[in-house]
């Protein structure tokens, strides 16, 4: 990661911040600090701890951050105890990898384990106090979803009680809807490293992973891109074989050739593996309009809350584009008109039937495309 990247992708976030009406001197770093990476920006413009006004926010980000780090270790060291492999990715591990203390937020642990461990790791963590969020509070409805999200239940502090996402499997990128049969690839367990305590995939299987989670999240999680922007360049040139074997398996191949292109266009990104080209079919061209950066800033930008958490006509047409096979776009429609029984209960407790659950679903879906 060069210095002028880093200038580079500030500049267009302030760009973005003017298309998005947000006024003053401190515009760029406040959509910064909407997603996420308020003090990664701030340092980039002459902020950071020279300014009194980001000095008390980044020293608090620090505190939690130290937190929820060593929250991470002592959940690794429990694990290791009770012999569970386990690794961490995102957040928690790429806050010390690629940022200052501080810079980066997050919100989360992002645990994984194998399949078959996961009744094991949740006993361990058990008597550490972590217990399940409440169902509505989940992903999706158990019989789906690869994962669930803890928390500890006898927390000293707010801060202390942060929430574990535990997964032994991955959401797949061509549903909407969680899936719970979709496993981590095995080279990403076969080649394992660390980062400080933490055991965590090598960066080319990190750097696959974080891609799959910006796809899965329809490209609007800048967090992600930005970890993603940060890392290509510090993966070995040798690794392009190994990084498209990976995310060919995770389904996003198509999705990282027209990210890195974009990255080389807009942010002059010269180091990192090769992998080929952007596709240059039809999906491939609107790819390529839609992601310019300080267009894809922008839009990102504009999202609102909602539309992170929920499936809308926009986020399954930018899904659609970034799709390694058009064929599997039948799984999205289905997921959209006609989803499983188990979600659709999940989703509408109140109804007394799946058939009139899946009445509201459809009406739902309705409204929704109307109000475009």
């Amino acid at each position: 990661m060069t210095v002028s990247v880093a200038e580079r992708f500030t500049q267009l976030l302030g760009h973005a911040a003017k298309h998005l009406g947000m006024d003053g001197k401190d515009a760029t770093i406040a959509l910064a600090r909407q997603f996420g990476i308020a003090g990664f920006v701030a340092r980039n413009v002459g902020a950071g701890e020279h300014s009194e006004a980001y000095r008390d926010e980044t020293r608090a980000r620090r505190i939690l951050e130290a937190v929820m780090l060593q929250q991470a270790s002592d959940v690794s060291s429990t694990l290791t105890s009770h012999g569970v492999t386990h690794f961490f990715i995102k957040g928690v591990v790429v806050s010390r990898w690629l940022y200052e203390p501080g810079e980066r937020h997050f919100v989360d642990l992002d645990l994984c384990v194998p399949p078959g461990e996961r009744v094991a790791a949740m006993k361990a963590l058990a008597i550490m106090d972590y217990r399940a969020l409440p169902e509505e509070s989940q992903s999706g409805p158990a019989a789906l979803r690869p994962g669930v999200v803890l928390v500890r239940r006898l927390a000293r502090s707010a801060m202390e009680a942060v929430n574990l996402d535990i997964r032994w499997g991955i959401e797949p990128v061509d549903r909407l809807l969680p899936r719970s049969d979709t496993p981590i690839p095995d080279a990403v367990w076969g080649k394992l490293t660390r980062v400080g305590s933490l055991p965590s995939p090598i960066p080319v299987h990190h750097a696959a992973l974080l891609l799959q989670h910006l796809v899965h999240h329809d490209l609007l999680h800048i967090r992600s891109l930005l970890d993603f922007v940060l890392l290509w360049p510090r993966l070995p040139q040798d690794a392009g074989e190994e990084f498209t074997h990976t995310a060919r398996q995770l389904g996003v191949l198509r999705a990282a050739r027209a990210v890195v292109a974009v990255l080389r266009r807009d942010l002059g990104l010269e180091r990192g593996p090769k992998i080929g080209g952007p596709a240059r079919d039809f999906r491939g061209r609107r790819l390529a309009r839609l992601l310019r950066l300080e267009e894809w800033l922008t839009w990102a930008g504009r999202a609102t809350v909602q539309e992170h958490v929920a499936v809308t006509p926009r986020r399954i047409g930018r899904r659609l584009l970034l799709l390694d096979r058009l064929g599997s776009a039948r799984n999205l429609l289905a997921d959209a008109v006609w989803p499983p029984g188990e979600f659709l209960r999940w989703r509408w407790p109140e109804a007394r039937s799946v058939g009139q659950a899946r009445a509201k679903h459809l009406r739902s879906a309705v409204q929704k495309i109307a109000r475009l």
